[in-house]
C-alpha cells in the first residue's frame, strides 16, 4: 500500500471524475441522508482543543460521531491510550465499529472525507481524494485497505506524536539504497539487527532465494539467525536493554516504546534463556506477520526456541530405551487428530469408543510442546521425550479425565492419566492410538490397569509411560512379545 502515497498519473476514468466532480457527488449522495456539507459542519475548526490522550479522544468523537464525548467513554479510552493498551488506530477502529457510527451508512465519499480529517487533519484535496475514491468504488481496495494505508502516513504519526500516543500503523520497512528489493531488505535487517553486520553475498542470496521461493518462512529465517552460534556470542555481551532493542529492530522495525521495553526487560530478568523468551514473544506478534506480508514473505506457523534445558539423563534414557521406537514412529506419521480411541478389554471381546480430546487437554499439549520441544525434533522424538518427562515428573495420586492436564500441568495421576496423556499426545502428533482398559499380569489379582496401544503399518505396539508405584518400568513402541503379561480379553499377551 506504499504506492498510495505516491500520487502519479491517474487513469482516464479517474480523470473523468476529477474533471466532473458534480456528477460523482450527485450519484453517490442519492441513497444517503448525510451530505458532505453536513459532515464537515459537524467537524471542529480546531481539531486539537485539549492536550494528551484526552484531546485525542475528544477529537475522534467530534469528527467521527459529530458530538462531544461522554465522560464514561472518555475515561475508558484515555486509560487505554495512556496505559498503551490501545493505539490511536485501535481507538478509531473501535469507535467507528459502534452502531452510532455504522448506522450512518456512509458511502465511500463520506467515509473518505472523515478519514482525511482524522488521519491528515485536513479536508480532502481533489486529486488525492479521487485517487482513493475510484479504487473503493471499483472494489480494488476495501475500506480496511485504505484505513491501514492512511495509518501508515507521516501525517498520522505527527498527529499521534502530538498527543503522546502510539499510532498503531503497520511498520513500513525502510529500503536502503543498496537493498531496494523488499526481500533483500528483510534479510539485510536480520543480518544488521541480529548479527550487527552487513550480509555477505552468498548469505544474502541463500536467505533471499529461499524466502522468495517460500521454501522457508519469515519465522524460520529469524529462527536461524537467533539460534546461530554467531548471535549467541553477541547476545552474551549485551545488557538487557540492548538485547531487547535488537528484537524490536528485527521483528517490529522500530525502536521500543517505553512500556513495552520495560515489560520485556522484566520478563527476561534472571532467566537463563532470555533469547528464547524474547524470540517466542516477538516472532508470534502480529506486527512481525504484517511486516513479512508487506515484504512478500510467508510469515509461517509459530516456531519456538526451547526455554527449558534438556538434561543429560534424557539423552542416556533415549539412547538406551527409545531410539528403535522413534524410528518406527518416524516412518508412519499422519494428520494431527483431536480424537482418540478407548477400548475396554476386560470382558471376552473388545469394546471400542471414539472420544474427543478435551479443549483443556489440547491446550496443555500445545503449551507443553511450546515449552519443551525443539522445532527440529521429529514426531517420534517428541513422543519419546514426553514419555520420559511423564515417567520422571509425575507423582502417583489422584487424577481426572483431563489426562494431559493431570499429567503435564498438575503432574499427578494414576495409570489412566499418564497413559491417557500419551494417547492424546500420539493422536495430536498424527498417530492412531488407543487407551486400553484391562489388566496386567504383574498387578494384583483382579487389579485394573490402563495402557496405550499405537497402530503402525498394520502392527500393534504398546506404549506404557511407567507406574512408579508398581515398579519402575516403561515401554515405548514395543510389540506385546517384549512386554510383561498384559491381559487382553482374558488372554495373556507377551
Amino acid at each position: 500500500m506504499i504506492k498510495r502515497f505516491m500520487l502519479g498519473s491517474v487513469s482516464s476514468v479517474l480523470m473523468f471524475s476529477v474533471l466532473f466532480p458534480s456528477a460523482v457527488y450527485a450519484d453517490v449522495e442519492k441513497d444517503n441522508t448525510i451530505s458532505i456539507e453536513q459532515l464537515i459542519q459537524t467537524m471542529p475548526d480546531e481539531t486539537k482543543q485539549e492536550e494528551g490522550a484526552r484531546g485525542f479522544v475528544a477529537r475522534i468523537y467530534k469528527i467521527a460521531l459529530g458530538r462531544d464525548y461522554d465522560e464514561d467513554g472518555l475515561k475508558f479510552w484515555v486509560a487505554q491510550l495512556e496505559g498503551q493498551q490501545s493505539t490511536g488506530l485501535d481507538v478509531f477502529k473501535r469507535i467507528t465499529a459502534c452502531p452510532e457510527f455504522t448506522d450512518k451508512n456512509l458511502n465511500n465519499e463520506q467515509y473518505l472525507t472523515i478519514l482525511y480529517k482524522v488521519f491528515f487533519d485536513r479536508d480532502p484535496d481533489e486529486e488525492g481524494f479521487y485517487y482513493w475514491f475510484y479504487d473503493l468504488e471499483e472494489g480494488l481496495l476495501s475500506k480496511d485497505d485504505v484505513l491501514n494505508s492512511f495509518a501508515n502516513s507521516e501525517e498520522w504519526k505527527k498527529i499521534c506524536d502530538g498527543y503522546g500516543i502510539l499510532t498503531g500503523g503497520l511498520a513500513i520497512p525502510t529500503y536502503p539504497a543498496d537493498y531496494s528489493d523488499p526481500i533483500d531488505s528483510f534479510v539485510a535487517r536480520l543480518y544488521r539487527g541480529c548479527l550487527g553486520r552487513d550480509p555477505d553475498d552468498d548469505g544474502l542470496k541463500y536467505w533471499s532465494d529461499n524466502l522468495r521461493s517460500k521454501t522457508i518462512t519469515g519465522r524460520q529465517a529469524a529462527y536461524g539467525f537467533f539460534t546461530s552460534g554467531e548471535f549467541s556470542v553477541i547476545a552474551s555481551e549485551l545488557d538487557s536493554t540492548k538485547l531487547v532493542g535488537r528484537f524490536y529492530e528485527v521483528f517490529l522495525n522500530r525502536v521500543p516504546d517505553t512500556s513495552g521495553e520495560a515489560f520485556w526487560i522484566e520478563s527476561i530478568a534472571g532467566n537463563s534463556k532470555p533469547t528464547a523468551i524474547l524470540f517466542n514473544g516477538f516472532s508470534d506478534s502480529q506486527e512481525f506477520s504484517d511486516l513479512c506480508t508487506m515484504c512478500g514473505i510467508d510469515p509461517g506457523e509459530s516456531i519456538r526456541i526451547k526455554t527449558v534445558t534438556i538434561d543429560e539423563g534424557y539423552e542416556r534414557f533415549k539412547n538406551y530405551y527409545l531410539n528403535s521406537g522413534i524410528d518406527i514412529l518416524n516412518g508412519a506419521v499422519g494428520q494431527s487428530k483431536t480424537t482418540y480411541k478407548f477400548c475396554n478389554v476386560q470382558g471376552g471381546e473388545r469394546v471400542w469408543e471414539e472420544r474427543e480430546i478435551p479443549a483443556e487437554d489440547l491446550k496443555a499439549l500445545k503449551d507443553f510442546a511450546d515449552t519443551y520441544f525443539d522445532p527440529s525434533w521429529t514426531p517420534g522424538e517428541k513422543a519419546a521425550f514426553t514419555l520420559y518427562w511423564v515417567h520422571h515428573n509425575m507423582a502417583y495420586g489422584g487424577g481426572t479425565s483431563n489426562y494431559a492436564v493431570s499429567a503435564l500441568v498438575n503432574r499427578s495421576g494414576q495409570c489412566a492419566q499418564y497413559n491417557g496423556c500419551m494417547v492424546e499426545l500420539l493422536c495430536w502428533l498424527g498417530y492412531d492410538a488407543c487407551l486400553i482398559q484391562g489388566a496386567r499380569g504383574r498387578s494384583a489379582p483382579g487389579a485394573q490397569h490402563f495402557w496405550c496401544e499405537v497402530y503402525i503399518n498394520g502392527e500393534t505396539y504398546v506404549v506404557e509411560a511407567g507406574n512408579t508405584k508398581d515398579g519402575n518400568w516403561n515401554y515405548f513402541v514395543c510389540p506385546y512379545s517384549q512386554t510383561r503379561k498384559f491381559i487382553v480379553c482374558g488372554q495373556v499377551m507377551g
